[in-house]
């Protein structure tokens, strides 16, 4: 790849450059380059890129000359960011296919939004095919005090990789903060990986309404929600540490979306674990997350969930609904509301349910201390139960005896259990995500 352009020269320095080459000079040369407020070249870390960028003297003129070389890429072009922190007032918009932004490293690169007065969202990058970003952070993406915004939108692209970020709001985290950390939605064959997010009044990752997608080795703490796949079809989740959020793992399907179904999710191979905070978030279905909830199911279909650690949550260890145990509403006829062939088998389960929020304590119905697994029960009655059946079979405990469950719809005089938690309950494993 050859190098096509150093992004470095300001318009109010090349506007200086032009009156002194008209004889505004006293020596009659040109003025040298001025480092504090660019002039200069910038040669790229790497002899791979296409593009150079590095810090300029003011927050004016490095926003300038980012825009520029976000407006005017092309295909083909690798974007690359020098070490330095980046003082930026405006969202970062993309719209070419085939482009890479690259940071000289993750804890090198600071793309520092707390001053935007322009835009919602750190980078934007939609209606393309092919973008991987690597290597850099994403802070305080939307503003300082921002109630929404995302570090990074990816929206309507296919092919998108996400690698070695990091994306936080600075300070405690609050609602005031952005909704999503990483946020690829409507788009297909996706990978986040290797990141680090926290600080999400909503989802510090969020995968929306998109299919084929692998979301591994990543560490989100400190948001509502750690990650969540919403209405999106094949899609793994592994190898993640999930940690101090509300919620740690949420699959969803949501009604009155675009993309009506939600399916074909695997969920394995994560540490999960202490998600206890107190739920920060300023409305919408995730303030309906229990405070202390570690893996969450509502109207998905066929979910396999296995060898995870869940360990100390105070309210839910695993538990499994249908929307119509959520206090919301909805209007939308083509919505399918169950949760059904979800198969949570061979997870150690540990310290789950000693101390439930109100919020959940309503929401089943049940008592201190919860079990391991909760279900409310809630089947189509026009399938066979072949067509529905979910399985809970061997998760243990810290010393590897079983755990317990509950079905907590079941009427005043039934059995609390069902066929779905009989010992032997087995459905064929889901395929791997092939990208």
């Amino acid at each position: 790849m050859t190098l096509r352009y150093y992004a470095r020269i300001t318009l109010p320095v090349a506007l200086l450059g032009l009156l002194f080459a008209c004889g505004g000079s006293d020596d009659g040369g040109g003025a040298e380059p001025d480092a504090d407020t660019g002039g200069e070249d910038v040669e790229p870390f790497s002899e791979d890129c296409t593009v150079g960028l590095e810090p300029q003297g003011d927050i004016d003129a490095t926003t300038d000359a980012a825009l520029e070389v976000f407006i005017e890429a092309e295909p083909g072009d690798v974007i690359c960011f020098n070490a330095g922190d980046y003082l930026l007032r405006e969202t970062l918009s993309l719209g070419a296919d085939d482009v890479e932004i690259r940071g000289e490293g993750r804890d090198d690169v600071v793309l520092d939004f707390a001053e935007q007065d322009s835009g919602t969202n750190g980078i934007d990058v939609a209606n393309v095919e092919n973008f991987e970003i690597r290597s850099l952070s994403i802070v305080d993406a939307g503003g300082e005090g921002s109630d929404s915004g995302d570090g990074i939108r990816i929206e309507n692209v296919t092919g998108a990789v996400v690698d070695d970020l990091r994306v936080d709001w600075r300070g405690e985290p609050e609602s005031d903060n952005g909704d999503y950390g990483i946020y690829p939605v409507n788009s297909q064959n996706v990978i986040v990986e290797n990141s680090v997010v926290s600080g999400s009044s909503d989802a510090g990752i969020y995968l929306g309404q998109s299919e084929t997608a692998i979301l591994r080795g990543n560490e989100v703490f400190e948001n509502v929600a750690g990650i969540e796949v919403e209405n999106s079809t094949h899609v793994d989740v592994y190898e993640n540490e999930v940690y101090d959020n509300t919620g740690g793992i949420l699959i969803f399907n949501l009604p009155e979306l675009q993309r009506k179904e939600g399916e074909l999710t695997r969920v394995f191979d994560n540490e999960v674990y202490d998600n206890n905070r107190e739920n920060f978030a300023d409305g919408g279905i995730v303030s309906m997350v229990p405070t202390g909830s570690g893996f969450l199911v509502i109207a998905v279909q066929d979910v396999e969930v296995f060898d995870n650690l869940i360990e100390n949550h105070d309210s839910i260890g695993v538990g499994i609904v249908s929307y119509d145990s959520v206090p919301l509403g909805y209007d939308d006829d083509e919505y399918y509301p169950y949760a059904e062939r979800i198969n949570v088998h061979s997870n150690t389960i540990i310290d789950a349910g000693d101390d439930p929020d109100t919020l959940a304590e309503v929401l089943t119905g049940l008592d201190a201390p919860f079990p391991a697994i909760v279900w409310d029960g809630i089947i189509n009655d026009d399938l066979d139960p072949e067509e529905y059946q979910s399985c809970f079979d061997g998760n243990v405990d810290g010393d590897g005896d079983p755990v317990d469950y509950v079905n907590f719809g079941a009427d005043e005089g039934e059995e609390d259990t069902g066929p779905e938690f009989d010992d032997g309950c087995e459905r064929d494993p889901l395929p791997a995500v092939e990208l």
